[in-house]
Order: structure tokens, then sequence, then C-alpha cells
């Protein structure tokens, strides 16, 4: 990875160390398996763990939409995604 978006999401990674997974996934209306999170996304399965978001599926995904996901765990929100 390289460039502005790639960066990006890089920081957000070293950000995740911060973070209680168990809580989060528990606040967001997300599944919590085995330290990491795991959440539908563009009806597509994602984990989220401290290395980063990996598509479960394993196909290429842009990095914009690895930020999404980042940011989303990181914040402070709360309530189920709506999948839509």
């Amino acid at each position: 990875m390289n460039g502005g978006y790639d960066s990006i999401y890089l920081e957000l990674i070293s950000k995740l160390s911060e973070i209680d997974f168990q809580e989060s996934a528990d606040r967001l209306g997300l599944e919590y398996v085995d330290g990491g999170v795991e959440v539908c996304f563009l009806k597509r399965g994602y984990r989220i763990t401290l290395d980063g978001v990996k598509p479960l599926d394993g196909q290429p995904v842009n990095v914009n939409n690895l930020s999404v996901l980042l940011h989303y765990l990181l914040s402070k929100g709360q309530g189920e995604p709506e999948n839509s």
C-alpha cells in the first residue's frame, strides 16, 4: 500500500490498540469472535483485528472501504448497522 488513502488506513490501524474490541462490538451490535470483530458491510463479511481489516471472502477490496470500517469501530457510536 502507498499513497494518501493507504496512509489514512495505516493511521487508523495504529489506533486499534487503544480500544476494547469486545466493548466496541457490544456497543455497535457487532459480533466479537476470537479477539476480533466481524461485520457485514456492502453485502460482504469482514474481520477486524489488531492487524487491520480482512474480507472474509479473500477478494480484493478498496482501501477506502477498509478505512470506513475502522473508523466505525473506533467511533463512539452505538447501535446495530442497518446492513443496507
